[in-house]
């Protein structure tokens, strides 16, 4: 996957966990893998940035900790499960 389309899809995911927009999360995640991405690929490339991207803001003081724990929340959803079971 392009660089530029990994970014755009780091950034979709990290608007939507801060809305929180679960299905529009689960749309990304799926559309990263319908691409090609592996879970593991869709973890640390796609996921993992998203949350370090909340956790800058939240640094900056443009989030709060309850941003970041709704968007952990919504990544612990059980429409979320299948990339986690992917990675075991």
């Amino acid at each position: 996957m392009p660089p530029t389309v990994q970014a755009a899809l780091v950034q979709r995911l990290c608007d939507a966990l801060r809305v929180p927009d679960a299905i529009a999360a689960e749309g990304i995640v799926d559309h990263a893998l319908a691409h090609g991405l592996s879970a593991t690929e869709v973890h640390c490339d796609i996921i993992q940035p998203a949350m370090a991207q909340i956790g800058e803001l939240w640094a900056q003081g443009l989030a709060s900790v309850a941003d970041e724990h709704v968007a952990s929340r919504v990544l612990d959803l059980p429409r979320f499960r299948g990339v986690r079971l992917m990675l075991s």
